[in-house]
């Protein structure tokens, strides 16, 4: 018997819509700006719900990285002597 196609298994059409950033990320945040760049600069139904909690951790990351990085660029690195 011959495999079904994705397509069979849809019941209709669905409007695609961007993924919207969670409630969590606060509005004026760079996490949530970094979001919404990351998802506009992709097709539209590029990102699906699914990989919301990832794409979170990952906004999260990177704008710690990036403070982290101002950080040490003003102060230098700190190390402890004994």
């Amino acid at each position: 018997m011959p495999r079904k196609a994705a397509a069979d298994f849809t019941t209709g059409t669905t409007a695609v819509e961007r993924l919207r950033p969670p409630p969590d990320l606060a509005a004026g945040s760079p996490e949530r700006a970094l979001f919404v760049d990351i998802v506009a600069s992709c097709e539209v139904g590029h990102f699906r719900e699914s990989d919301l909690p990832v794409l979170c951790i990952f906004v999260r990351a990177c704008v710690m990285a990036e403070t982290a990085a101002g950080e040490l660029s003003a102060g230098g690195c700190v190390s402890r002597l004994t």
